[in-house]
């Protein structure tokens, strides 16, 4: 390859890699103006509100939640924020102020995600007509975030599940689909927690084709 022809290909993959920058897109998606909260689109008066309620999770989530949090730096918030363990900025299971950083297991869930689901569970329960909830989802939450629907479910039940699905050669859609129904937090189950919220608001940052978020 010649000189010129590396310098075009640096050039299209630093483009590449600006646009698809993760902060850059949280931050373009949350802001705050003439009193108003925006959230991807929708608003709110900052005077109707109490908190904004953040529940981050995934392998992106502890930049999610950062720049989340920059913008959101004049609002009170509660955050969990729920990562791969060598990506928090803290030990396993840490709070910083309004913020617990809970360490997920991936690409099988454990007693971490279910430890992580029930301090989200217990999080949403707060929501109210002043409440505001934006939920901030990247690749891996499926296993990091993990409560079996019915009891008699044991952990060790969901993470052969888990294993059997990722090795079944099944689309992402079909295992998915299958996931869902033994969840209490997949399928939607997470915002009927948070049904009392004034507004919610999902950013999703995915390796899937945007037009199926399933």
């Amino acid at each position: 390859m010649s000189a010129a022809l590396r310098a075009v290909a640096r050039k299209i993959f630093a483009q590449a890699m600006a646009a698809v920058n993760v902060s850059g897109a949280v931050r373009k998606e949350i802001s705050i103006a003439g009193g108003q909260l925006w959230l991807s689109g929708k608003a709110i008066r900052v005077s109707d509100l109490d908190h904004v309620l953040i529940v981050a999770i995934g392998k992106a989530a502890v930049t999610m939640h950062a720049a989340a949090a920059e913008q959101l730096a004049s609002v009170s918030c509660h955050a969990i924020v729920v990562a791969p363990f060598e990506t928090l900025p803290f030990s396993r299971y840490a709070v910083d102020g309004s913020v617990a950083f809970l360490s997920g297991a991936h690409p099988t869930p454990t007693a971490d995600s279910v430890n992580a689901a029930y301090a989200i569970m217990q999080l949403l329960s707060r929501a109210n007509a002043r409440t505001a909830v934006l939920f901030l989802i990247s690749g891996g939450a499926s296993a990091m975030v993990e409560l079996p629907l019915d009891p008699a479910i044991t952990l060790a039940d969901v993470a052969a599940f888990h294993l059997a699905l990722v090795s079944s050669g099944l689309p992402i859609a079909s295992m998915n689909t299958l996931r869902k129904h033994l969840s209490a937090v997949k399928g939607g189950r997470l915002a009927v927690a948070a049904a009392a919220a004034a507004m919610q608001c999902t950013l999703l940052v995915s390796d899937v084709p945007a037009a199926s978020p399933d």
